[in-house]
């Protein structure tokens, strides 16, 4: 009887020195508040950070389609020119004869 009660006290030390180290090794209360704090830090860090980004994507695709456009002018420009410069050859071959 007398060794049956020293191996559930043995077995009953064992639990605990298992419990406390579990403890331990537990974040606090304190612990957690400040990840959490942390997390909520970031996510609002990102957040502006992702608004900045979209911003500047938008600039960037107004500016973009500023020169596209600006492109087009300088096209029809010289699409023009080549056409005055086609007339004018054919006017000097004529006047060349």
């Amino acid at each position: 009887m007398e060794n049956i009660l020293k191996q559930i006290l043995e077995g009953q030390k064992q639990l605990f020195n298992e419990v406390k180290s579990i403890r331990n090794e537990m974040a606090t209360k304190e612990e957690l508040n400040e990840v959490k704090l942390s997390i909520v830090s970031m996510e609002t860090t990102m957040a502006d950070k992702f608004g900045g980004l979209f911003d500047a994507r938008e600039v960037q695709k107004d500016v973009n389609e500023r020169i596209l456009a600006s492109l087009e002018r300088i096209e029809a420009k010289t699409e023009n020119h080549d056409i005055k410069i086609a007339v004018l050859d054919r006017r000097k071959r004529i006047m060349a004869k």
